[in-house]
C-alpha cells in the first residue's frame, strides 16, 4: 500500500480529515482516532483483519 495522507480541514468551524490515496480522497471523517484506525486496518479497499474461522482453520 502506498503511504496514504491524512490532511485536516475545517469547514464551518468543524474539523474534518480526508485519507488521500492516489490524488483522490479515499476516506474522510471527523475523527482522527477513525482515519489512523482506517490507515492501519485497510489495504488496497479490503479490510486487513482476518477472520475467526480462518485463524483456526489455520492453526494446527
Amino acid at each position: 500500500m502506498e503511504n496514504p495522507v491524512i490532511t485536516e480541514h475545517r469547514i464551518r468551524g468543524e474539523r474534518f480529515y480526508t485519507i488521500e490515496r492516489r490524488n483522490k480522497i479515499a476516506f474522510y471523517t471527523t475523527n482522527i482516532a477513525a482515519a489512523r484506525y482506517w490507515i492501519k486496518n485497510v489495504v488496497d479497499g479490503e479490510n486487513a483483519a482476518v477472520p475467526k474461522d480462518e485463524i483456526a482453520q489455520v492453526t494446527p
